[in-house]
C-alpha cells in the first residue's frame, strides 16, 4: 500500500460512503439518459443541472422537471454574471419552483461585462428574489486551486457574504469544489468551511484524457494540473482519469478516513465523459470491497 494511504478497508468504506452519497450533472435536455440513471442511482441523488453559456437561464427547466418526477434531487445551477434582468430571474425561479426544484447552485459566471444586473453569486441572494420559491439550500462554487483572476482573500471575503445571506434567508449553505489534480488542496479548502457545512468534494469523472486536459484548461486548473505533472508519473496516471478510483482513493487519504466517511461531505462529480458512465462508476463504487 502508498505511503500516506489508510487501512484498505477503511479506504474502501470511505470511497463508497462518499460515492453513494454523490452528486453528478445532467446536461439540459438529455432527459433520455434519465431512465438509465435512475437504475444505477439511488433516489433522492442530487443531480445538477447547468446553466450553459449562451443558452437562456429557463433552458434547463424542463430537465430539471424531469429529474423530480424521476425520484431525484434537482439542482439549478445559476450563473449571475448571465442573468439579462430581474425578470428573467424572478421566472426562472418561479418556474424551477413549479417544476419542483428545492437547490440551486449560486455561481459568478464567467461572462464580462454581465449580461445585465447581477454581477456575482451574492447579488442572486441579495435581491431576495428567493424568498417563497421554496428554495431550502444553496451551494456555491469553491475553488481548491488559486483562482487564475481572484485573490484567496477576496474569495474567501465572498465566501462569507454569501454565507452570511443564506443564514439571513433562512436557508441551508454548502460549497461544491472545483476538480483538481492536488488532492490536499480539495481536503484543506474542505477543512476551512464552517462546522455543519455540506461540502461537496469536486472529482473528475471518467472521460478520456484529453477530454480531462480540455476541461481542466476551461475550468482554470492549469496550475494544478502543471504542478501534478511536476510531481511524477503517479500524480500524471491520477490526471489520466479513464477509471478516476485513484483520484477518489487519494482525495479519501488527504481527508482522512473518518473526515471523508462524516455526514457533511459528499462526492460532486464532473461529467465530461457522460453521465451514464459517471453514474455507472458511482453505482460500482459505492460497494465496500473487502481487502484482500
Amino acid at each position: 500500500m502508498p505511503a500516506g494511504m489508510p487501512d484498505a478497508n477503511a479506504l474502501g468504506r470511505a470511497c463508497a460512503h462518499l460515492a453513494g452519497t454523490a452528486s453528478l450533472e445532467l446536461l439540459p435536455g438529455a432527459t433520455d439518459q434519465i431512465p438509465e440513471l435512475a437504475r444505477l442511482l439511488p433516489a433522492g441523488t442530487r443531480i445538477f443541472v447547468p446553466h450553459l453559456p449562451g443558452r437562456p437561464l429557463g433552458n434547463g427547466v424542463p430537465t430539471l422537471a424531469a429529474l423530480r418526477a424521476a425520484g431525484f434531487e434537482p439542482v439549478a445551477h445559476v450563473a449571475a454574471r448571465r442573468i439579462a434582468s430581474r425578470s428573467e430571474f424572478g421566472s426562472f425561479m418561479e418556474a424551477a419552483s413549479t417544476a419542483g426544484v428545492r437547490e440551486i447552485l449560486a455561481l459568478g459566471g464567467d461572462l464580462d461585462p454581465p449580461a445585465g444586473p447581477f454581477k456575482e453569486a451574492a447579488d442572486l441572494l441579495a435581491a431576495d428574489m428567493i424568498l417563497g420559491t421554496g428554495i431550502g439550500a444553496v451551494h456555491f462554487g469553491a475553488y481548491p486551486d488559486a483562482h487564475p483572476r481572484i485573490t484567496v482573500a477576496a474569495l474567501a471575503a465572498s465566501m462569507q457574504r454569501k454565507f452570511d445571506l443564506a443564514a439571513r434567508l433562512g436557508i441551508a449553505a454548502g460549497i461544491v469544489t472545483q476538480f483538481s489534480f492536488e488532492p490536499e488542496n480539495v481536503a484543506a479548502l474542505a477543512r476551512r468551511m464552517p462546522a455543519g457545512s455540506q461540502v461537496r468534494l469536486g472529482i473528475a469523472g471518467p472521460c478520456a484524457v484529453t477530454t480531462l486536459m480540455r476541461y481542466a484548461r476551461l475550468c482554470g486548473v492549469g496550475d494544478s494540473l502543471r504542478a501534478a505533472a511536476n510531481l511524477g508519473t503517479g500524480a500524471l496516471q491520477l490526471a489520466g482519469n479513464a477509471d478516476p478510483t485513484a483520484s477518489l482513493e487519494a482525495l479519501v487519504a488527504a481527508l482522512g478516513t473518518s473526515v471523508a466517511s462524516a455526514d457533511g461531505h459528499g462526492l460532486h462529480v464532473y461529467t465530461f465523459g457522460g453521465a451514464r458512465r459517471a453514474a455507472a462508476w458511482l453505482s460500482a463504487m459505492s460497494r465496500p470491497r473487502a481487502a484482500p
